[in-house]
């Protein structure tokens, strides 16, 4: 705050002033100078016209955050202000002087400045999500139809000279042909595989309340055939009802359970346990971070005794194409961890696995409760 009287001589101001006195706020002591002499960078251009006005008019005048030069750390700076001026009468009822009341909100405005910098750029960063969001879409759209259908005709005309001329076929044709199309049906498999996973990365959130064990009691179903083939066992906990995208949690635990019993050996009859529990945040382990705050996690954990892995390649498991064992000995696409991965993270969770070789695995997902 401070005191103009004639208007333009400083009659009175208070400490939190000082630094904005200018050129002057240096010295100990400013009253009775002159306004020009304090501020002469913005006298005439600025404090001049304003308290001319208020002594014509007789009226106050406020401004927020307005912007008004200062000298001050040796050098002129921009600053912004929110001030009101008062007109101060003498004993004639003219405006003798002037109260200045002004609190410097530059850290306020210029915080606000970067603010709308960064929104507007997430704003663009948004909109070229968007883009690469539609890419992958027609990305998708074309691995199903345009991809797929080439592979079709090498299916189907290899099956028909299998069929056609397998008397005139010899062991090393027949064998080409084989090999042709057991080379299309796994090319097929990675289309679809790819497809189902763009569509995991780029598809908005559908969540619902839905009951998570009628999700894994339709998987079952779906698997029956290769359930039945191998005598496989399952022990299931009852499960809880969840929010979350019935379509992604299918394929999440359909891919889970399908490699237990993939990757048990043939001679082996497979037991797979799926179990239930709950976990407070802090009970998770250091290699899950997941991005919501809720009271707890639905723990589902999926365990087998199959071929297992070394641990040293945890981490590695759930990237695209990342295969541990051969085709020969099990055949797959090395994209199926990778989905999961995604589906869990889309549901705000996490996943993890532990084994050890030759003693199965247990993948663990965290789901918010």
């Amino acid at each position: 705050m401070v005191l103009f009287w004639g208007p333009e001589y400083i009659q009175f101001y208070n400490d939190a002033y000082r630094p904005s006195l200018g050129q002057e706020g240096k010295h100990p002591n400013a009253l009775g100078k002159a306004g020009p002499a304090c501020w002469p960078e913005i006298w005439y251009t600025f404090a001049q016209p304003l308290f001319d006005q208020i002594r014509r008019s007789g009226e106050s005048v406020f401004s927020e955050d307005q912007l008004v030069p200062i000298y001050r750390n040796g050098r002129e700076e921009e600053a912004y202000w929110t001030y009101t001026y008062l007109p101060v009468l003498d004993e004639a009822g003219e405006v003798g002087g002037i109260l200045a009341i002004v609190h410097e909100t530059t850290q306020k405005v210029v915080t606000a400045q970067h603010l709308q910098q960064r929104t507007e750029e997430l704003a663009t960063a948004n909109a070229d999500l968007l883009r690469s969001n539609q890419n992958l879409q027609q990305f998708a759209y074309v691995a199903s139809h345009d991809l797929q259908e080439p592979l079709r005709k090498i299916q189907a005309f290899s099956t028909l000279l299998s069929e056609q001329f397998k008397d005139q076929l010899n062991e090393s044709a027949r064998d080409y042909l084989n090999r042709i199309t057991g080379a299309s049906a796994r090319m097929s498999s990675l289309i679809r595989d790819l497809l189902v996973y763009s569509r995991a990365s780029i598809r908005q959130q559908a969540f619902e309340p839905l009951s998570l064990g009628a999700v894994v009691a339709g998987v079952l179903d779906n698997l029956s055939l290769d359930i039945e083939q191998r005598k496989a066992r399952i022990i299931l906990d009852e499960l809880p009802q969840i929010n979350g995208d019935k379509s992604q949690l299918a394929q999440l635990f359909q891919n889970l359970i399908s490699n237990a019993v993939k990757f048990t050996p043939v001679h082996q009859v497979p037991l797979i346990q799926i179990r239930y529990d709950q976990r407070k945040p802090g009970e998770l382990p250091p290699e899950i971070r997941p991005n919501r705050s809720v009271p707890f996690y639905h723990q589902i954990s999926i365990s087998d005794q199959g071929v297992g892995f070394d641990m040293r390649f945890r981490d590695r498991i759930f990237q695209v194409f990342h295969r541990l064992h051969s085709q020969n000995e099990f055949p797959g696409t090395g994209v199926g961890l990778a989905i999961c991965r995604q589906v869990v993270e889309n549901h705000g969770g996490g996943i993890t696995a532990y084994s050890n070789p030759g003693e199965g695995a247990t993948f663990v997902i965290y789901l918010p409760g």
